[in-house]
């Protein structure tokens, strides 16, 4: 994605162009110093960081989440957003409440990657060419993610 910067404004074509190296990222730091997450109280304050301006976001991602498998107001957000806006897709990380002093946990995944329009993304097992072509369901997923 994108190109280095020397300077940190300067953008800098070269070797170390990235797959779309004229892409635009936005993006909002929702934690406080001690591990807190802050939220806006409008989610489309959050949603719409990016899209104000040309060239608009398309893709919003959110590696945070609730410990509640529900439904809740921030998902039904999440999903009416996307409705409202077609072109935009929204990638919501799982959570990490799928262990459980090492029994695997069903159903927890959390607000709002339990929205029914958008991406909720957990993590497998394996690393540096571990995995193997046909590794895919419930015994791969990392023991932490939730499922």
């Amino acid at each position: 994605l994108g190109q280095r910067s020397d300077d940190g404004i300067t953008a800098v074509p070269g070797m170390a162009d990235g797959v779309a190296p004229e892409a635009k990222v936005a993006f909002a730091d929702i934690g406080s110093e001690s591990g807190a997450l802050y939220t806006p109280t409008d989610d489309y304050d959050l949603l719409d960081i990016g899209r104000k301006t040309e060239p608009k976001s398309h893709i919003h991602s959110a590696s945070w989440g609730a410990n509640v498998n529900a439904y809740t107001v921030q998902a039904y957000n999440f999903d009416n957003y996307m409705f409202e806006n077609d072109d935009f897709l929204i990638f919501v990380a799982a959570g990490n409440s799928g262990d459980d002093g090492g029994t695997n946990v069903a159903n927890t995944v959390g607000s709002p990657a339990v929205c029914k329009n958008g991406v909720a993304v957990g993590a497998s097992h394996g690393c540096c060419g571990q995995l193997e072509r046909g590794q895919l369901g419930p015994d791969h997923i990392a023991s932490f993610s939730s499922r």
